[in-house]
């Protein structure tokens, strides 16, 4: 007999799936379990001939984000500095990343899962 599923089957694990270009040459999968973009800004304050405030610019910086991947277990390539991936964020809007930071995971029966830092690719 089966075993009963206690969640629907078409539920993801994790909160999407990306395809990641390598610097290298070719591409792979991963699933990232987590995933947050900030939309960072460059505040310029703007004041009176008298020093007073009186109002302020803000202006947009590239887009960044932090996540977790889940690498597959046949992967043998890990994510880099310098890979790309294009993501879906808000409001379905596609953004081209950058690997700034990537973590080297090691751990004893546990998935190969990787720490990265992206940028918005300009």
């Amino acid at each position: 007999m089966a075993i009963p599923y206690a969640y629907p089957v078409s539920f993801p694990y994790g909160s999407r799936t990306v395809t990641f270009n390598y610097t290298g040459g070719g591409t792979g999968n991963v699933i990232l379990e987590s995933f947050e973009v900030t939309e960072p800004t460059t505040e310029i304050n703007r004041q009176t001939e008298t020093g007073a405030p009186n109002g302020f610019v803000l202006i947009a910086e590239p887009i960044t984000a932090t996540g977790t991947a889940q690498l597959a277990s046949t992967a043998t390539t890990y994510i880099s500095r310098g890979d790309t991936a294009s993501i879906s964020i808000k409001n379905g809007t596609s953004v081209t990343f950058v690997v700034t930071q990537a973590g080297s995971p090691e751990a004893s029966r546990e998935a190969k899962k990787q720490s990265i830092s992206l940028r918005q690719e300009i």
